[in-house]
């Protein structure tokens, strides 16, 4: 995995910000792209074969960053991500990024430099989307129109794709044009997306970002061709959300786990959230077709104030950022974070969760995963699993089925099981039952007294790659109460 930096300043940025720095609702008309800057991985027109988003729990090779204020939030990400992921940084200078790094006891072994412009930090907004023909197979890049004046940031998608030798497929040519953000874009990888009503808003002002005005159908089918976005749900927007990104109060964690940010009751944005996913649970399902999962977690005040008042900062802990088995979450050096921590840890078991402060982040109008974007690899096992919500006595074993893929084909593939009391896991082999769809099974005994089965799943492709669901296994498994619902320990 790679991180990709970019750094504005061509000059020292260790005292002050660039004035190139931007608000996440401010813009800026500046055109000044790279002299080196080529088009030839850019793709007239959509894709031609389908095409399926990466949610984020997939696995990632880059994290995108671009380094135009905020240093010392932006070494930290650099500080735990580097652990996980090649890093590439995209700068003006790399010797004073490089030495900001080192300061800052910060290693800079695998980190990579090229040079570019950006506007502002905010790269979960113009930078690119991962999508992958026919589900596992070629990677490439799907780029937006911004939904800033932003000139230079608009044109990060086609630097990123040049560099990394992928294609990208942009929305900016009619009958395609499309103007989204990535912050105001979550999907669970099997062709459900989400989004607030933003979307549909700005898609409608001919004139302002593009030259023609899209109806909701036609921005359903845009994203459908260029995404293999099959259920495209928009949210109403917020009265306080000033931006009306869908990340400032909601995360998936998996296919079928939503992480709602919770108000006290009454306060602020807190009784609209509140409206809109009843709504939701009351109409819509996971893509297994089973209810959604809804953990909540704490919104958190600024000295007990919420942003119900103007001046106050909209703070958050679904904006977090998933790097494989890597968890950051924002943190306000406030009452709330360390049980925000909790909720993650007990959410995302097995993974390393690390608060970030984002202080100072947050006046700007975001937070961690406002400022990266992540690029998947270019060989993913795939692997989708339900997890088994109930194990009944009467039954002596259990049925454990996946759906598995890889480009070169799936050569094995095993579930791993144990009791709460047996320390050790015991392999199950999978069965191929269904070769077109690629559906695999196993049959796993359950405890003879009421006790808790623990498994996870991992596959090996022919060309020798092991994955493993959860990400996180085998630290991180699913833990199944007898007769009970299956929590995630």
């Amino acid at each position: 995995m790679a991180i990709i930096l970019y750094f504005l300043s061509t000059i020292s940025f260790l005292g002050a910000q660039s004035h190139d720095s931007l608000p996440r609702k401010s813009s800026s008309h500046t055109n000044h792209l790279p002299q080196n800057l080529t088009t030839s991985s850019v793709m007239n027109g959509p894709p031609k074969v389908a095409v399926r988003t990466m949610a984020e729990w997939e696995e990632v090779e880059y994290l995108l960053v671009s380094w135009t204020q905020y240093p010392n939030t932006l070494r930290e990400i650099v500080r735990y991500a580097r652990e996980v992921c090649k890093v590439l940084i995209i700068c003006g200078d790399s010797v004073s990024v490089k030495a900001f790094l080192v300061a800052g006891r910060v290693r800079t072994k695998g980190v990579s430099f090229i040079h570019a412009y950006p506007n502002s930090v905010w790269i979960r907004d113009y930078g690119p989307q991962s999508v992958y023909m026919n589900e596992v197979d070629s990677l490439a890049l799907v780029d937006w129109i911004y939904n800033r004046a932003r000139v230079r940031d608009d044109q990060l998608s086609e630097i990123i794709a040049t560099h990394t030798s992928l294609k990208l497929f942009t929305t900016t040519q009619s009958p395609y044009e499309l103007i989204n953000i990535g912050g105001n874009f979550l999907t669970d990888g099997m062709g459900t997306a989400f989004s607030s009503q933003l979307v549909l808003r700005e898609n409608k002002l001919e004139g302002l970002y593009s030259s023609s005005s899209k109806n909701e159908a036609e921005i359903d089918r845009i994203m459908q061709t260029y995404m293999g976005i099959e259920r495209y749900l928009k949210m109403p927007m917020l009265p306080y959300d000033r931006i009306h990104h869908i990340d400032m109060h909601l995360k998936l964690l998996d296919e079928e786990t939503l992480l709602i940010g919770q108000y006290p009751e009454g306060v602020a944005d807190g009784p609209h959230i509140e409206r809109n996913f009843q709504e939701l649970l009351a109409n819509e399902y996971s893509s297994f077709g089973s209810p959604y999962r809804v953990i909540r977690i704490p919104m958190p005040s600024h000295e007990g104030f919420y942003p119900d008042a103007k001046w106050v900062n909209y703070r958050t802990y679904t904006n977090a950022v998933l790097i494989n088995r890597l968890v950051l979450v924002p943190q306000y050096e406030c009452s709330e974070d360390s049980l925000a921590l909790e909720v993650y840890r007990n959410a995302l078991p097995g993974y390393k969760i690390i608060g970030v402060d984002v202080s100072q982040l947050i006046q700007s109008g975001g937070a961690l995963h406002c400022v990266t974007q992540t690029i998947g690899v270019r060989d993913p096992l795939r692997i989708i699993h339900q997890p088994i919500r109930a194990f009944f006595p009467e039954t002596s074993h259990a049925k454990i089925s996946a759906m598995l893929a890889h480009v070169s084909g799936i050569s094995q593939a095993r579930v791993f099981y144990k009791t709460t009391e047996n320390p050790v896991f015991s392999p199950a082999d999978m069965q191929q039952v269904d070769p077109f769809k690629g559906i695999w099974e196993a049959y796993i005994p359950l405890p003879h007294s009421p006790d808790q089965l623990l498994y996870y799943i991992e596959a090996t492709s022919y060309s020798g790659k092991i994955q493993r669901r959860p990400m996180s296994a085998p630290k991180g498994y699913w833990r199944v109460r007898v007769g009970g619902d299956v929590d995630r320990r």
